[in-house]
């Protein structure tokens, strides 16, 4: 997916220090072209030192501000899935199909028998399965908590989730890294905040834009942004 519209005021070839257009930026294969000395760089070795700027009033879909009650900053983002067009309808079926064969198993006999049912837990399983992914993508969202130094993302629905904790300073970097996730055979990028050498990874399966907006936004509180200015949106 290419930049446009980008928060990023210019982006720097690492050899010329040339700027690379937004439109030459792709950042799903971290690729990076300059035009003015050909040269083909890692996105990720592009922005880590970019400065970006944040509009607040161009904010990506999917993301919203909330202020916490200690007044940290708190960015909550969800993600609209196609798939659920498909997987909601089959789901209905395959669950149809599921409860059908344990109520024939149970009546054909006209009694009960666990080793029977034993054959249909499976079913029973996939169906579960299924109805929780879908309860994710449509409730689901990821949360990403910062406050003096301590930082938290939570992937989940309400508070049942999973939690990861990790530590930032004025010194730590920010940056796109790539993941052993893949969407259509391509590796996707996550942000990758470095603090002491160690890594903390999130949001690979986010949208391009949002996880431009989220490194900036990052950056800004590790250099001292002021989340109290930030409002629920």
């Amino acid at each position: 997916m290419m930049l446009k519209n980008s928060t990023v005021k210019e982006f720097l070839c690492p050899s010329c220090q040339g700027v690379i257009s937004p439109e030459d930026v792709n950042v799903a294969t971290d690729k990076a072209l300059c035009r003015n000395c050909g040269m083909v760089s890692s996105f990720a070795e592009v922005v880590e030192n970019v400065d970006i700027k944040i509009d607040l009033n161009n904010v990506p879909r999917g993301i919203k501000f909330i202020e916490g009650e200690n007044h940290e900053r708190i960015v909550s983002y969800h993600r609209f899935s196609p798939i659920l067009l498909f997987l909601i309808p089959f789901a209905v079926c395959w669950s149809g199909f599921t409860l059908g064969g344990i109520y024939v198993t149970m009546t054909s006999s006209g009694k009960y028998d666990e080793s029977m049912l034993f054959g249909e837990l499976p079913f029973l399983i996939g169906t579960i399965t299924l109805f929780s992914i879908i309860i994710y993508l449509l409730f689901g969202s990821s949360r990403l908590t910062m406050d003096q130094g301590e930082g938290t993302f939570f992937v989940g629905v309400g508070k049942l989730g999973w939690t990861r904790k990790f530590q930032y300073a004025h010194d730590s970097r920010v940056s796109l890294k790539r993941t052993n996730i893949e969407v259509n055979n391509v590796a996707q990028n996550g942000i990758c905040v470095t603090t002491d050498d160690r890594d903390f990874v999130f949001g690979a399966l986010m949208r391009d834009d949002a996880k431009e907006f989220l490194i900036a936004l990052i950056r800004q509180e590790i250099r001292g942004g002021k989340s109290r200015e930030i409002t629920k949106i």
